[in-house]
């Protein structure tokens, strides 16, 4: 069963999985010298074989984001995109940090309203590969607010509307996902759910 981890900036992520119980059922991802390389080679190969990958390549192309930035999300992207496809029919559980679900926030993450029309046009949540359960990390904004403040985000400009567009994305998957999804607030909340399992 594949689990998905996601959850707004500063939600506390890395911090849960590197401290929970249930960090051996974390999947690794490829983190070598060639892997940028690799990303490259499987976002070619989506932009040729996928219609999806190429809908949200669009998606990318229109925000208002850096040519640097746009390029750094298409890899982000694709990589959600590959380890989702491969793993979504996995027959034991495994947690994945940020898989397919977590690209809204890649997208989103804009103030251009016309790549959140895009993407309801083009129905984009509902064609990503789904895990099977989805576990959605979530703060206070008060907490984000200063956490964003000491950490930074390559894409915020302005901290209150950073922290409000990743906020709504969070409410959108929360509305939206058809499926098996539940809402974490710390370490103690996502322990107390993968216990249930």
């Amino acid at each position: 069963m594949l689990i998905e981890l996601t959850g707004h900036p500063c939600s506390g992520k890395t911090y849960v999985l590197s401290e929970s119980q249930y960090k051996g059922y974390l999947f690794t991802k490829y983190k070598g010298a060639f892997r940028n390389i690799f990303l490259v080679i499987v976002a070619i190969k989506f932009i040729f074989t996928d219609k999806l990958f190429r809908d949200l390549l669009d998606l990318v192309l229109l925000s208002n984001d850096s040519f640097y930035i746009k390029f750094i999300l298409i890899l982000n992207i694709a990589e959600k995109y590959y380890y989702a496809l491969k793993l979504k029919d996995s027959k034991h559980k495994l947690i994945i940090d940020e898989g397919a679900v977590h690209i809204l926030f890649n997208l989103l993450c804009t103030d251009s309203p016309l790549v959140w029309d895009q993407f309801e046009k083009k129905r984009i949540f509902s064609r990503l590969p789904h895990p099977q359960r989805l576990i959605l990390l979530k703060t206070e904004e008060n907490i984000q607010i200063e956490r964003l403040k000491n950490r930074g985000h390559k894409r915020m400009k302005d901290i209150h509307e950073f922290t409000r567009i990743t906020r709504k994305i969070s409410g959108y998957i929360e509305m939206h996902f058809e499926g098996n999804i539940q809402i974490a607030n710390g370490l103690d909340e996502f322990e107390s759910i993968l216990s249930n399992e």
